[in-house]
């Protein structure tokens, strides 16, 4: 597919079904484009399971990066080891939100054609020579080079380190979700894109979208009833 016209990232969703389709049907004007999201795709909002039934079928007729969310990993965790440990991990953070989508769909996340398969098959980040998407952020104290070279990718789904800190050792952008924002958070090296969308009753509530390179921000607002 032709990527001239660079690319979309997409912050996290959370089960916000009705807003990514919202998301999607807006960007739907700026063809060509690859598209990355970021992670996050099931968990506490109401709809993991057209979430990612969607994102399925939308990945076989546009040029998609999934990158693993910490939720996505979690879940993973818990479908893999099956153990009390990790499914309590899970449990408590969203999960059962995730499980009730499914079976309110007459399915399970086992049963349903594609779905773990899809998690598993999630990449820890994607770069470009401009700027690379992780979920949760990057070691701001070592290089990006040093980051993606290091053992463990997963250390991608949780970091908030360079939340605060003041200019990290970065020499390209780093894009990621995983950390709510009121506003996308855009500096000279950073641009965080979690504006938790499924958080709309904390004063949150915008499901976001940045063209790159143009750093434009395409948003909705949540479309989405908060789980009861």
């Amino acid at each position: 597919m032709n990527h001239s016209n660079g690319h979309i990232i997409v912050g996290d969703i959370h089960g916000c079904f009705e807003s990514l389709k919202e998301l999607i049907s807006t960007l739907e004007s700026y063809p060509n484009r690859k598209y990355v999201f970021l992670g996050d795709y099931i968990d506490r909002g109401a709809d993991s399971y057209h979430v990612i039934d969607f994102l399925l079928k939308f990945s076989k007729d546009h040029d998609c990066v999934f990158l693993r969310g910490n939720h996505e990993h979690m879940a993973l965790e818990a479908f893999l080891h099956d153990d009390k440990e990790t499914w309590d991990a899970w449990m408590t953070n969203g999960g059962k939100s995730t499980l009730d989508s499914y079976a309110s769909s007459g399915t399970s996340f086992l049963e349903a054609e594609g779905h773990l398969d899809f998690l598993i098959s999630t990449e820890f980040y994607y770069e470009t020579i401009d700027f690379v998407c992780v979920h949760g952020g990057m070691n701001p104290f070592m290089s990006i080079e040093d980051n993606l070279s290091q053992a463990d990718p997963t250390e991608f789904l949780w970091e908030r380190r360079h939340i605060t800190t003041v200019i990290p050792s970065w020499d390209r952008t780093v894009i990621f979700g995983h950390t709510p924002v009121k506003e996308v958070k855009m500096e000279s090296n950073m641009i965080g894109l979690d504006t938790g969308c499924v958080f709309s009753d904390r004063g949150f509530g915008t499901l976001t979208a940045l063209l790159m390179p143009e750093k434009q921000i395409i948003d909705v607002k949540c479309k989405d009833k908060p789980l009861t």
